[in-house]
């Protein structure tokens, strides 16, 4: 059984929307369905888009299919849905731009507790090395820090532990202490009073006419006083004197002697060439009491008497001497000191306490090592006769200029 639906009629001359009408068979039935003079075929259901725009109360169909049309909550035309969309587009874009400028942005919450710290994750595989990169343009020059440039805190960490006194090198005080002026010195036989008084090593160079080899020659650095300490003899008791070694060169002697009494502070002295004075005797003693005298060893009969208190005596090739002290018999002594001293001098100057003489083999070319200054007053001399001693040797600088003035004067 067919019915015709009244759309064409009920809708003619409105602007169509859509909308979904349903049609079922209630008996489960093939319905035909007929839409705008066209059939669009038979089956239990089926679904068309019909007009929307207004209410629609019923529909004409079949007698055996039911209509339901699918419509929104209200009934609305056309016109006022698209004005509803664009209504609602206009607000939604408005949020948006409210939400862009910060307008619902609120103030910042209080922070939250901090959470358990989580497990250390396993160590990741390490990357490839990248390529070098390409070296950049050099800088300026920067400046240079200056003290004000640091902190009090930072000066002190600066500031390391005093560290132990080191030793200071010979070579390093010859060549640059401050305050010496080297000087050289030659002859078969050197004496210098101008020593500088930091110790230092001498650079000595021997040199002969008749000598290619030095090998057997010995140097010896006495200070002024030449005579060789410690002594031949010592402290001791003989014919009625007592001898008292003080250690320091001197002699100290007690007592009556009973015969003439000898003291033998060397009896093997190789003196070279050169002008010597030999002083000693105590100002109340000499002839015919006690006095120091100087001889040769291979010829006795040459001797040089300290009866007033010192002699002078010239060598005039090598000659080796003996120094004695004489207290002659049934002389009485009575802590009476003997400061005996053999200097390459002229005249007798003050005693200079002994000092232990450093005796150094010279090298086949004549060089001598490790031979070292002593202050202010130093001797040289060799055990070879013909031999030359060349000597550079820092020097006192106001002695060195008081030197100078007096050789000026002369």
């Amino acid at each position: 059984m067919e019915r015709d639906c009244q759309y064409k009629r009920r809708y003619s001359g409105y602007r169509l929307g859509t909308a979904c009408f349903v049609f079922r068979s209630r008996y489960g039935k093939n319905l035909r369905f007929v839409l705008r003079c066209e059939e669009t075929g038979t089956r239990t259901e089926a679904v068309y888009q019909v007009c929307s725009c207004q209410r629609c109360d019923h529909l004409r169909y079949g007698a055996d299919a039911c209509a339901v049309q699918h419509r929104t909550r209200y009934d609305y035309n056309h016109e006022q849905l698209v004005n509803l969309a664009n209504t609602t587009k206009q607000i939604a874009q408005s949020v948006r731009d409210d939400a862009d400028s910060g307008l619902f942005k609120g103030e910042k919450g209080d922070t939250g507790a901090q959470g358990e710290k989580g497990d250390t994750g396993e160590q990741g595989i390490q990357g490839i090395q990248g390529e070098k990169g390409d070296k950049g343009e050099k800088g300026d020059k920067g400046e240079a820090f200056t003290y004000n440039d640091f902190t009090a805190e930072q000066l002190a960490e600066l500031k390391g532990e005093k560290g132990d006194t080191g030793d200071v090198s010979k070579i390093y005080l010859h060549k640059n202490f401050a305050s010496a002026i080297c000087n050289t010195k030659q002859g078969t036989i050197i004496a210098v009073n101008d020593v500088s008084p930091a110790g230092h090593e001498l650079f000595i160079k021997l040199t002969s006419d008749t000598l290619t080899d030095f090998s057997e020659v010995n140097v010896i650095r006495y200070g002024k006083n030449i005579l060789p300490y410690p002594y031949d003899e010592t402290s001791r008791t003989e014919k009625g004197i007592t001898v008292t070694d003080n250690g320091d060169g001197s002699i100290t002697l007690n007592g009556t002697a009973t015969s003439n009494f000898y003291f033998r502070p060397t009896s093997s002295l190789l003196l070279m060439p050169g002008v010597y004075t030999l002083s000693g005797t105590p100002e109340k003693l000499g002839f015919n009491k006690a006095f120091v005298y100087i001889l040769e060893t291979e010829n006795p009969n040459v001797v040089y008497n300290a009866y007033s208190g010192s002699v002078t005596f010239t060598v005039n090739a090598p000659t080796v001497y003996s120094v004695r002290i004489v207290v002659v018999s049934g002389i009485t002594l009575e802590n009476e000191t003997f400061k005996i001293q053999l200097e390459l001098n002229s005249t007798a100057t003050e005693y200079e306490t002994q000092i232990v003489p450093q005796t150094v083999k010279a090298d086949t070319d004549g060089t001598v090592s490790g031979m070292t200054s002593i202050s202010p007053n130093m001797t040289i001399i060799t055990n070879t006769d013909g031999v030359t001693i060349n000597c550079e040797y820092n020097v006192d600088t106001k002695k060195y200029i008081e030197n100078k003035i007096t050789e000026l004067m002369q």
